[in-house]
């Protein structure tokens, strides 16, 4: 049986931004230029690119913190688009907290405590507050 320093923990993680890209095929050059270059919003950004060597003519990319605004720009480009979509894909920015995730493992076991205890989440807790203030992680 291992003991509890040889045990490995999942890392905890920060989610940050939302990212949405959506390929069009489109005929209508209408659908290559209408739509702006870049709209910025007070909590992000969406913009369209003209695709060359594809088999979608224009993809329209969305940055934004929360599901519910990413839902909202795909509704609003489907909309005005004037082109027929043929993929999109959806990703999330993600700082992961290897080092200080093992740190604490190691702190609570010299107390004598366990990972995910009250002392171990109050103090990752903080530790998260603290990573998600720091400019690193404010720059992604």
């Amino acid at each position: 049986m291992k003991k509890k320093s040889e045990l490995v923990h999942a890392p905890e993680t920060i989610e940050g931004w939302f990212s949405l890209h959506q390929v069009f095929s489109s005929t209508d050059p209408q659908a290559k230029t209408s739509a702006p270059r870049r709209d910025a919003y007070p909590d992000g950004w969406s913009g369209v690119t003209q695709l060359i060597g594809s088999r979608g003519s224009v993809m329209f990319n969305h940055f934004y913190p929360s599901l519910d605004r990413i839902a909202e720009a795909e509704r609003q480009t489907i909309d005005a688009a004037k082109a027929e979509p043929i993929y999109s894909f959806l990703s999330v920015t993600e700082a992961g907290l290897y080092h200080i995730t093992a740190q604490l493992a190691a702190e609570a076991e010299k107390r004598g405590g366990e990972v995910g205890d009250e002392i171990y989440r109050a103090e990752m807790g903080e530790r998260i507050r603290a990573e998600k203030e720091s400019d690193h992680i404010k720059r992604r």
